[in-house]
């Protein structure tokens, strides 16, 4: 997929979850997550082409590991009960 001139990945919803006010963190935390993958995983996003499945799955599962914490869920349940 490429939008703006910049290959992007479907996150598959995973943002869905995050308060809007915590987008910004969410984002820098997928972000530099995915700074830390293997160089492989991307060479076909820059030469134009499709993802293996087995490359998808890896940055949805890193996206949805650094996403932890910053969902509604994880937020609510983070919250002490008064």
């Amino acid at each position: 997929m490429v939008k703006n001139g910049h290959h992007t990945v479907p996150y598959g919803g995973l943002y869905d979850q995050v308060p809007l006010e915590r987008m910004s963190e969410a984002e820098c935390a997928v972000r530099a997550a995915v700074k830390r993958l293997p160089e492989e995983i991307f060479r076909p996003i820059w030469s134009g082409q499709d993802l293996r499945h087995e490359d998808h799955d890896v940055l949805l599962k890193t996206a949805k590991e650094a996403l932890t914490g910053l969902t509604y869920k994880a937020l609510t349940e983070a919250k002490p009960s008064k």
